[in-house]
């Protein structure tokens, strides 16, 4: 009687523990499918790309050959003296990277502070700062574009306020776009960084911030000396997250260039994310070989940088 009931007992276990795999196999079946579908094939498709080139043989159908030649047409693309696309595209993807960096980190760093020190009526300007980060990018570039229309615009009776006679085309001027992209962004990128600068503050231990105001510590030395090295890890984070995407910043460029979004006319604010998206159909080889290379010397990059952000401060535990 024991054996049997050790052989149902075991049973029933081993039809349980089947039971147990057989769901969570069938609730990993929808993610790994997503992960493999839409990151895994893509990824491998496009890597292959970059090795292949369309070549017009005498039968006048284009023959898919194996070739490294892309790669070649990446270095002419860079190179070429008239024409060029592809090298202001990646000289504003810089610009738009450092200069953007350089002013909306301090910035979001100095308000999440002031909202921190809870200054007065902090509640309505996290709530000010924070809602370009709710509301859709779609409503906030046509709300940017009304403001700074030279004809209809708010910004015509403010200028008229000041003297000025006539207001200049900031979005559609070509010298002023890439201005303007940088700052719809500065203005629209606000929400999240102020969000994890201030989470990060808030995690700061209450006697440290006491002993600085026993020691008589002002507000400029206790942010450089105390708050700053206390988030470090959040801000490293910030920074490694903005530098991931480099090449991916386009956004911006679509919602303003209103007039290119049938793929006319190539903007003249291009960053390398707008210029895969714009020729994504056509040179789909070349993006692939110009992806590639580009992966290959973002990679040491960040990897390098985060070694040089750990090595400025070690991260802090409390």
């Amino acid at each position: 009687m024991n054996k049997i009931k050790r052989t149902k007992s075991g049973a029933v276990f081993t039809t349980a523990r089947r039971k147990r795999v057989i769901f969570r196999c069938l609730m990993l079946l929808l993610p790994v499918l997503h992960f493999v579908l839409f990151w895994g094939v893509p990824h491998v498709l496009s890597i292959a790309y970059a090795f292949q080139y369309n070549r017009v043989g005498e039968d006048m159908f284009y023959h898919r050959e194996w070739s490294t030649i892309q790669f070649q047409f990446v270095w002419q693309e860079l190179t070429k003296p008239s024409g060029n696309q592809l090298l202001p595209a990646l000289l504003y993807s810089c610009f738009y990277f450092f200069v953007g960096n350089m002013i909306s980190l301090p910035a979001t760093l100095l308000l999440s502070y002031f909202l921190y020190k809870k200054i007065f009526m902090y509640k309505v300007y996290r709530v000010i700062f924070f809602l370009p980060s709710i509301i859709s990018a779609v409503v906030l570039s046509i709300l940017f574009r009304n403001f700074f229309d030279p004809v209809s615009g708010s910004i015509v009776p403010l200028s008229q306020l000041f003297g000025a006679s006539s207001v200049p085309n900031f979005i559609g001027n070509p010298a002023t776009k890439h201005w303007a992209v940088l700052t719809f962004t500065l203005w629209t990128g606000f929400g999240t960084n102020l969000l994890l600068f201030n989470s990060a503050m808030a995690r700061v231990p209450a006697e440290v911030m006491e002993s600085t105001q026993l020691d008589g510590v002002g507000m400029t030395r206790e942010l450089c000396q105390f708050i700053i090295p206390l988030i470090w890890p959040t801000l490293s984070s910030v920074l490694l997250l903005s530098l991931s995407g480099f090449f991916g910043f386009v956004q911006p460029i679509l919602l303003l260039e209103q007039e290119t979004v049938g793929g006319n006319r190539f903007s003249e604010a291009a960053s390398i994310g707008y210029y895969i998206y714009y020729y994504m159909t056509t040179r789909k080889e070349l993006l692939s070989a110009l992806g590639l290379c580009f992966t290959v010397l973002s990679v040491p990059i960040v990897f390098f940088c985060r070694w040089g952000l750990n090595k400025i401060s070690e991260a802090s535990e409390y």
